[in-house]
């Protein structure tokens, strides 16, 4: 009874480490990303300064960011679920806790979504500016994981 309790309470320490990731590779990526909450702040009449979100002294700005990154966690948890899925199976079995795997992990994963998510535009294939940001979103994704879940991985 222990060992199953055990099992349910790492699960839960696992999902609630995996959102925490997901969302946090979101802030990274509303806040570094310069113009990508443009799209956002033309249906509502905001205004966009330096790439965030701003309306005068910035506090409606912040919240429309935490509110952008909030509808972005659910799309990059559904994109990262399998790649990010495999990592933390093979942290969980192999009992690895290191901070290096993890981050590591956050990249790859990260660059498997733009991987799989990236459409080239033209014939000549050239990596685009924002992987760094992207891997930058998985590298804090990785670590706030490995804060919250990896640290004690191994059943």
């Amino acid at each position: 009874m222990d060992d199953i309790l055990r099992l349910f309470g790492r699960l839960v320490v696992i999902a609630f480490g995996f959102v925490a990731a997901c969302y946090t590779a979101s802030l990274v990526l509303v806040f570094s990303a310069e113009g990508w909450a443009v799209d956002f702040t033309t249906y509502s009449g905001w205004d966009v300064e330096g790439g965030l979100l701003a309306t005068g002294d910035g506090t409606v700005g912040v919240f429309a960011a935490l509110f952008l990154a909030t509808f972005a966690t659910s799309f990059i948890g559904a994109m990262a679920l399998v790649p990010a899925g495999l990592a933390i199976v093979l942290a969980e079995v192999k009992h690895i806790r290191g901070l290096i795997y993890h981050l590591v992990a956050g990249g790859l994963v990260s660059l498997a979504i733009v991987v799989a998510t990236w459409i080239p535009p033209a014939p000549d294939v050239r990596l685009p500016a924002d992987w760094n940001i992207f891997l930058a979103a998985g590298f804090a994704a990785g670590f706030v994981y490995w804060l919250i879940a990896g640290r004690k991985s191994g059943f």
